[in-house]
């Protein structure tokens, strides 16, 4: 997917500072469907994203905060 390189600045840009390192952005951008949907909402190329119909709630909610965040004016 030509978008791969783009998704993975992306995160390490907002996951960077929290510990992902560039081989675990790597890692999540190929096998986690939740990161990658967040991903795409967060760049504009997707317009909503649906998630967590399998896995654990926490590590849905963990990836998209961490992407997205809280609405403004939202303390997380």
């Amino acid at each position: 997917d030509p978008r791969y390189r783009h998704y993975v600045d992306l995160l390490i840009e907002h996951a960077g500072r929290r510990g992902v390192t560039t081989e675990a952005a790597r890692t999540m951008v190929r096998t986690d469907n939740t990161v990658i949907a967040a991903l795409a909402l967060k760049r504009g190329d997707a317009d909503a994203m649906v998630c967590g119909l399998e896995g654990r709630f926490e590590r849905h909610l963990r990836n998209v905060t961490l992407i997205i965040g809280p609405r403004p004016g939202i303390k997380d």
